[in-house]
């Protein structure tokens, strides 16, 4: 099975795998909305549902912190002397 994040940098395996766990957990609680209205224990519906939407907001942050240091990295990187430039 080939991964995703197979011969990817260090960020772009971070982002990979925030987005990938981000719509997992959007997937998971669609159907969890869709199954809570045939559901009798609603008070495990509800705590799931609490779950995945904590989850979708870590992955969202991950992402963003992932976008963040991206954004460092290239703003250092344009400021780095290249290797023929000599002052």
């Amino acid at each position: 099975m080939k991964l995703p994040w197979k011969n990817r940098s260090k960020l772009a395996k971070a982002a990979i795998i925030c987005t990938v766990g981000f719509l997992l957990s959007t997937g998971l609680c669609g159907l969890n909305l869709s199954l809570s209205d045939n559901a009798r224990d609603s008070d495990s519906v509800f705590f799931i549902g609490v779950m995945e939407l904590l989850a979708m907001g870590v992955f969202a942050f991950g992402f963003l912190i992932v976008v963040i240091a991206a954004l460092i990295k290239l703003a250092v990187n344009s400021f780095k002397p290249k290797q023929g430039d000599t002052q």
